[in-house]
């Protein structure tokens, strides 16, 4: 159950149907135009690579300075509806463990090894090495419809653990004004996890 593109988290403007439509309608494909890309800088001279990258890097400035606005209307967001933080002592790595210990304990090192969990932790469900789960927008009810006073929130690459109080408006939907990629959620007492993983549908696993 593939996302088409993650992107769709990103953009709190479309609609699921708005994006369903977008999708079928478009016949993008990454890695075509990526090499697309490599054979057009190829053929550029040296002054014109220079300029065309020069020019990526405005639009990297533009797109970070949209980015950090974004963020900052998201948190503000968060905050009127009632999400509020709690303090915890977890760092990154100490979480990771944690839930690794605690969802993935059937999964020897060689197992971990084998759906590549080195890579990306969720790999253990969509490799099917830890199963029942339930993924789309099943996963997605789960979520909106159990209380969330006392979660963890943290991402595959990040650097900061979050533990949150989310109040019942608080819903699947709005995640897409996350700015981050394989978005993890947990309950304080580690008995359920939500992922939202980069390119792959939501996932929902309870103990």
């Amino acid at each position: 159950m593939k996302k088409e593109n993650y992107c769709k988290w990103n953009d709190s403007s479309v609609s699921d149907i708005e994006w369903e439509q977008m999708m079928a309608e478009t016949d993008f494909q990454y890695p075509g135009v990526f090499s697309s890309l490599v054979h057009y800088i190829k053929s550029l001279s040296k002054e014109e690579e220079e300029a065309f990258v020069n020019k990526i890097e405005e639009l990297e400035i533009e797109n970070e300075e949209e980015r950090q606005k974004q963020l900052f209307k998201m948190k503000s967001y968060f905050s009127k509806i009632g999400v509020r933080n709690i303090e915890h002592e977890y760092t990154i790595e100490e979480i990771k463990q944690k839930w690794i210990s605690e969802f993935c304990t059937s999964l020897t090192e060689e197992k971990q090894k084998r759906c590549h969990m080195d890579q990306f932790m969720w790999h253990a469900f969509s490799y099917k090495m830890v199963e029942p789960i339930l993924e789309g927008d099943v996963a997605k009810n789960q979520f909106d419809n159990i209380k969330k006073p006392d979660v963890y929130m943290f991402s595959e690459n990040g650097e900061k653990v979050y533990r949150l109080y989310l109040p019942e408006k608080f819903k699947c939907y709005m995640l897409r004004l996350l700015y981050s990629e394989d978005v993890y959620f947990v309950d304080s007492e580690f008995k359920w996890t939500f992922i939202l993983p980069h390119d792959y549908d939501c996932i929902w696993f309870s103990k």
